[in-house]
C-alpha cells in the first residue's frame, strides 16, 4: 500500500456533526493536513453520510492530488465493531 499512495500513516478525522452536514470545506481542509511527510491517505469519521458534493470533492482531490480520503459514518463503524465482536 505505501508504493500506491505513498503513505507512512494515515491522518484521522473526526467530524462529529450532529445538526450540519459536513460539506467541501471540511473535505478541503483535511486535503491540506496531507502533506509529504504525512503521506497522502485520511480517513474521516463523521456522524451523518457525506453529502454529493462532499464524495465529489474528494474524487476530485483524488484525480488531481492522487490523495486518498475515505469516509466512515458513525453508524458504519458501530457495525464494523460489532462485526468483529462476534467474530465475523
Amino acid at each position: 500500500m505505501f508504493v500506491e499512495i505513498e503513505s507512512r500513516m494515515a491522518l484521522f478525522e473526526f467530524k462529529n456533526y450532529d445538526a450540519l452536514d459536513i460539506g467541501d470545506e471540511e473535505v478541503d481542509q483535511t486535503r491540506n493536513y496531507l502533506i509529504n511527510p504525512v503521506g497522502r491517505l485520511s480517513i474521516i469519521f463523521c456522524s451523518n453520510p457525506p453529502v454529493d458534493s462532499m464524495n465529489r470533492q474528494r474524487n476530485k482531490k483524488y484525480t488531481n492530488d492522487k490523495k486518498v480520503i475515505i469516509f466512515i459514518i458513525k453508524d458504519s463503524l458501530k457495525e464494523m465493531l460489532a462485526n468483529k465482536e462476534r467474530g465475523e
